[in-house]
């Protein structure tokens, strides 16, 4: 039995049935920093004395990627 859907319908009914690994992290071709530098800049900030832009220098991610890690919009799995 099939239906017609769209192309957009077919990507959604792929992911909520799990069809399709959601890469996260290390995972993605794109990551730039590991689950470890996520967890030592999220100490290192919660810490104080050091600002986003600073950060962002001593690991060479801008600060704005470093703002969504902070606030856990990015990089949510990690504890």
């Amino acid at each position: 039995n099939l239906e017609w859907v769209t192309h957009q319908q077919n990507i959604r009914h792929a992911f909520d049935n799990n069809l399709v690994p959601i890469k996260r992290g290390v995972d993605t071709s794109s990551a730039v920093l590991t689950d470890e530098l996520v967890r030592c800049i999220r100490e290192e900030y919660s810490n104080g004395g050091v600002t986003l832009r600073q950060l962002g220098v001593k690991y060479g991610v801008a600060h704005n990627t470093l703002s969504c890690v902070v606030t856990r919009n990015s990089w949510k799995h990690v504890k």
